[in-house]
C-alpha cells in the first residue's frame, strides 16, 4: 500500500495502528473521568466511537495496549496519575548490549525525555543518540517506537512488566533512509504527473 506516494511497510502499519489505539483510548479515558456532566459524557463517548469506527476492532487486536485505560482508574473512577510500573530496560546499543537488563520502578507520568536521560546515565550512551521502543511483553513481535519526548509513559500505554529497548541512532543510516524515501516519493510524483498528462492528452484527442 502507498500513502502520499510512499510505500507503507508492515512495521509502519503496526506502529500506526498502535498509536491510533493509544490516542483514542486516552480520549475516552478523559471523557470517562469527567463527572461534571453525565449526559455530556455519554454523548461525547458515543461521538468519539462513531468517529473512530475501527477502534473496537483494533482495540481487540491490540488489547494488551489498552490495559492502562482500566488500570489508570481506581474503583471511584479517579485517575491514578502516580501509578508506578515495574519495567525492564534493555540496551541494544553496540557499546552496552552486553550489560545485563536493568529493572526499575518508574512513574507513568515520566516523559520520554526524562526516560532517555535515565537510560543515558545507566548505560553511558549520549542522550542525543538514544532511540527508545517498548513492548508490553516479550511476545510482542514489533516494539512500539517512543518518538515524542514530551509524551508520558501513560500516553504510550506502558504497563507493569513492560520491556523498554534502548537503541543507538545510526546517523548515517538515518540520513540514507531519509534520502531513499525522498527519492521514492519524487519518483511516485513524477509517475503521477505522467499519468495525469497522458489522461489529459487522451481527453483532448476525444
Amino acid at each position: 500500500e502507498y500513502l502520499n506516494g510512499s510505500s507503507i511497510s508492515q512495521t509502519e502499519r503496526v506502529e500506526a495502528e498502535r498509536r491510533y489505539i493509544t490516542l483514542v483510548s486516552h480520549m475516552l479515558q478523559r471523557v470517562n473521568i469527567d463527572d461534571s456532566n453525565k449526559s455530556k459524557e455519554v454523548k461525547n463517548e458515543a461521538v468519539i466511537l462513531q468517529e473512530n469506527p475501527r477502534y473496537q476492532f483494533l482495540r481487540e487486536k491490540y488489547k494488551n495496549m489498552v490495559m492502562f485505560s482500566k488500570s489508570d482508574l481506581d474503583d471511584s473512577g479517579e485517575s491514578l496519575a502516580s501509578s508506578i510500573y515495574n519495567v525492564t530496560i534493555k540496551s541494544l546499543a553496540p557499546s552496552s548490549c552486553t550489560l545485563a537488563p536493568v529493572v526499575r520502578r518508574i512513574p507513568g507520568t515520566l516523559n520520554v525525555e526524562r526516560l532517555k536521560a535515565l537510560c543515558s546515565r545507566i548505560f553511558g550512551l549520549d542522550y542525543d543518540l538514544i532511540s527508545l521502543r517498548f513492548r508490553t511483553d516479550t511476545k510482542d513481535a514489533i516494539p512500539v517506537e517512543m518518538d515524542e519526548d514530551d509524551k508520558t509513559l501513560n500516553y504510550y500505554g506502558l504497563c507493569d512488566g513492560a520491556e523498554i529497548l534502548m537503541s543507538e541512532v545510526d546517523l548515517s543510516a538515518q540520513s540514507l533512509d531519509l534520502k531513499k524515501k525522498q527519492e521514492e516519493q519524487e519518483r511516485r510524483m513524477i509517475e503521477q504527473d505522467r499519468s495525469m498528462t497522458a489522461m489529459q492528452e487522451l481527453r483532448s484527442r476525444n
